[in-house]
């Protein structure tokens, strides 16, 4: 079929080394290839619209679309929400899980593009298909805010965040680690002052500064990303180290470009009972939150 760049990239990705020595090797590769794909990337889909025939196309041609479209959205959806329901996911998300899968993106248009160029499609055909792969992933935005409505979802994040014995904690210890290389030692800490209490949970937050100007495309975010995987992995450290019995421990970490600003939003939306800046220290009082 001729679709080994496909396959042939993938398998290239999967067995580049994560790992040891040849991991920097794995890094470097990423930031050039990332750069190269930016480039042609867009490059791509201008080449696929240029056999994208409009004008060509008759008024028979919108029974087709309509029949293709049938199969292609029907198909998605109903194949998603209906296995999902039978594995017991609740109705609503999966209904959302539909929506999403029934997105269509680069591969659909290389898999068309090769059968254009085998013959397999013509050029009526293959309009008609990349307008449906261009329809199904237009549509995704509003079936899915009609799916999961805004309200809906703040009235639910207002129910797990709501100051209840069900929704949350008895006692809350966030731990801002400022320094990685103490991160166990102050989840030690954290563990520490919540030791005793049969409901406790402990926070470990990471704010990495960086310049908002830097995170976008093109940029090279493979050493970013690198980066961001290897603070996890030692805060994740970290917090499996204390996490014995009752005690919950979860992991927050991202980029910000105003670590200060950022943090007192954090600190202020997990509403801690106590906050922890360095071992030993006395616990910062919890802010203080309007009420609901």
């Amino acid at each position: 079929m001729h679709v080994h760049f496909i396959f042939g990239a993938f398998l290239f990705g999967a067995v580049m080394p994560r790992g040891g020595a040849a991991e920097r090797l794995n890094h470097e590769i990423l930031a050039r290839l990332e750069q190269l794909a930016v480039l042609l990337l867009p490059m791509f889909f201008v080449v696929s619209g240029f056999d994208v025939d409009l004008g060509a196309l008759r008024v028979s041609s919108l029974g087709t679309l309509a029949a293709i479209l049938f199969v292609a959205v029907f198909g998605k959806l109903a194949g998603a929400y209906v296995t999902a329901r039978l594995l017991g996911v609740p109705n609503r998300e999966s209904a959302g899980l539909a929506v999403l899968l029934n997105t269509r993106g680069l591969t659909e248009i290389v898999i068309l593009s090769v059968g254009l160029e085998k013959g397999v499609l013509d050029t009526e055909l293959y309009s008609l298909m990349v307008l449906m792969a261009l329809l199904t992933t237009a549509m995704t935005g509003p079936l899915l805010s009609w799916t999961h409505p805004r309200s809906r979802v703040a009235a639910e994040s207002a129910e797990v965040g709501r100051l209840d014995p069900g929704g949350r904690p008895a006692h809350r210890i966030m731990v801002v680690v400022s320094d990685l290389s103490r991160a166990a030692e102050l989840a030690a800490e954290g563990a520490a002052r919540a030791a005793g209490r049969q409901d406790a949970e402990l926070v470990l937050a990471h704010l990495r500064p960086y310049p908002a100007e830097r995170l976008e495309v093109g940029l090279g975010l493979s050493s970013e990303l690198a980066e961001m995987a290897e603070t996890m992995s030692v805060l994740k450290s970290a917090a499996a180290s204390v996490a014995d019995g009752p005690l919950s421990v979860q992991v927050i970490s991202r980029f910000s470009a105003d670590v200060e600003g950022e943090l007192a939003g954090l600190v202020a939306a997990a509403a801690p009972d106590e906050v922890i800046g360095a071992p030993g220290s006395p616990p910062s009082p919890a802010p203080s939150l309007p009420q609901p």
